[in-house]
């Protein structure tokens, strides 16, 4: 529970298509188009979707084939909240939510180009 930086400054990839998704036992990884750019998920996270309501995970595989299905979407925007929560919106409408509900460990980490923010 390190939270978001002060001066955390909304990453460049907004617009960015998401390329890939990499699904590990105790880790995800969002990778976008461009040059490093992405977001490795280790927490908690929630995909809201209008259609399906929003389904929270706790394990890195429960939410697999939903964020697989966003392969080619574009994130319309990026956000931030003071207690580490980040939120990716797709154009298509769903929502990535990721908490920061560890304080013993990193619960994600966004990568900007050469810019690396850990939470």
């Amino acid at each position: 529970m390190y939270g978001l930086p002060d001066d955390f400054a909304v990453p460049s990839f907004r617009g960015a298509r998401l390329v890939q998704v990499t699904i590990g036992q105790h880790q995800i990884q969002l990778n976008f188009d461009g040059n490093n750019r992405g977001v490795c998920i280790e927490s908690r996270y929630a995909v809201e979707d209008p259609a399906r309501g929003r389904e929270e995970f706790t394990t890195m595989p429960g939410g697999a084939a939903q964020l697989a299905a966003l392969l080619g979407a574009h994130l319309d925007d990026v956000s931030g909240a003071c207690d580490g929560t980040l939120t990716l919106s797709f154009a298509s409408g769903i929502t990535i939510v990721v908490f920061d509900d560890s304080s013993h460990y990193e619960s994600y980490q966004i990568h900007d180009g050469d810019r690396l923010i850990v939470v």
